[in-house]
């Protein structure tokens, strides 16, 4: 086991969290690792702490965004995979924290099983209160598939991954801000690479008020859009790779999302996404339904049995 591992950390004022989680990687029982630490303009003390870390251990790397990338983790972690030098690759956040075999259980499956291009582990939430959860409830026997992701039947956040460096052929989308693993894994799935569950907890996910995830959920309307945004981009860029039952789903996401946003500002431009994405997978008939609602809509704020028809179509 003397491959080189990539832990790649995005950060954005976490220099009260950070350390912790660099503790932890420190702590690892398997030690051939680089730690790549991508700062997103941080305005607290991040590089006096990432000084300090660098020197206490040189596997530890400290980089800023560049100032031509656009604002973001997802910017921060493909820079940092554009950096890496690792036949493996383990995205992590900067507020949780790494069990110290998090590296070796992973890698330990992945060299054993050639034909795997990547590994999963579970992570446990925790809270300021000591509290626990889980991210996922995890039925073991329910395949790793693209369909199975896609429908939300299985699921993972990004510390729970470890993949091969060399199956990695798509990049974090830069236009998300939030739910980037699944819209990261459905597209890696849908190109055929295979993964698989090991069961042990691996790390420890924290929860708490200053994240994109928290604050999303108390503002339900931004947390549709950006659900929305990810099914959109997944149809637009694999919509000659799409088994037909998962672009039916997503199609119907949409609509419904669409729906939903209705009174949002971003009406117009949302039904106009939604209206060509239906055109292009040649669903004439809810092109037709959908249409119809938009014209009901603006003109007497109804229709809903136009889009409750298109439901059924795609069931």
């Amino acid at each position: 086991m003397d491959k080189l591992i990539s832990v790649i950390i995005p950060t954005f004022n976490r220099c009260h969290l950070i350390g912790e989680t660099l503790d932890s990687v420190i702590a690892q029982t398997y030690q051939n690792w680089e730690c790549i630490v991508i700062d997103d303009g941080s305005a607290d003390y991040t590089d006096e702490l990432l000084e300090f870390y660098c020197e206490k251990d040189n596997r530890i790397q400290f980089y800023h965004r560049p100032a031509n990338r656009r604002k973001g983790a997802n910017a921060c972690r493909n820079f940092g995979f554009e950096l890496s030098q690792g036949d493996y690759i383990q995205w992590f956040d900067s507020d949780d924290v790494m069990f110290s075999n998090h590296l070796e259980a992973l890698l330990s499956v992945l060299q054993i099983c050639p034909s795997l291009d990547f590994v999963i582990g579970n992570s446990i939430n925790f809270n300021e209160n000591s509290e626990t959860s889980r991210p996922y409830i995890i039925d073991y026997e329910i395949p790793v598939s693209a369909e199975n992701f896609i429908n939300e039947r299985i699921g993972w956040i990004t510390d729970d991954v470890l993949l091969r460096k060399s199956s990695i052929t798509v990049v974090f989308d830069e236009r998300i801000s939030a739910g980037q693993e699944y819209n990261f894994f459905s597209r890696l799935l849908i190109s055929g690479l295979k993964g698989q569950y090991i069961k042990k907890d691996l790390s420890l996910r924290r929860i708490h008020s200053n994240t994109i995830q928290a604050n999303l959920n108390k503002d339900q309307k931004r947390l549709i859009l950006y659900r929305y945004k990810n099914d959109y981009y997944i149809l637009r860029e694999c919509m000659d790779t799409l088994p037909r039952n998962i672009t039916k789903r997503n199609l119907k996401r949409l609509i419904r999302f669409s729906y939903e946003l209705s009174h949002a500002s971003t009406t117009n431009k949302i039904q106009w996404l939604t209206w060509n994405m239906i055109k292009k997978q040649r669903y004439f008939k809810i092109g037709v339904l959908y249409f119809l609602w938009i014209i009901a809509n603006r003109v007497s704020g109804k229709g809903y049995l136009f889009i409750k028809t298109s439901y059924r179509i795609l069931d």
